[in-house]
């Protein structure tokens, strides 16, 4: 079920992007081709260390509820780290980014 809402995941981005990017309404500027290594890298980071985390918490906590609450929290945590360490975004970035109001 998981691979399934993965794979489906993907191809509705794929579809999105063409989509805007036939209607003129998507590019890729040269921030993001710059970043989207980095931003990957992150992505793995976070990916291996929730891998691990839940085989550890599996063995440490029983409830499945907790389970999956530290590990959104354990997610988060390594990402914004990985986000850091990797420069895919500055901390001064980060807080304009929470600052700007939506439009």
């Amino acid at each position: 079920m998981a691979l399934a809402t993965g794979v489906s995941a993907w191809i509705n981005f794929a579809i999105l992007v063409w989509r805007l990017k036939k209607l003129d309404h998507f590019t890729v500027d040269a921030r993001l081709k710059s970043r989207l290594l980095r931003i990957l890298a992150a992505c793995l980071v976070m990916s291996a260390a929730l891998w691990r985390a839940d085989i550890l918490l599996e063995q440490w906590v029983r409830w499945r509820l907790p389970q999956v609450a530290l590990l959104i929290a354990i997610g988060g945590g390594v990402y914004g780290l990985a986000v850091l360490l990797f420069k895919a975004m500055t901390l001064g970035e980060f807080k304009a980014m929470l600052r700007r109001k939506p439009a």
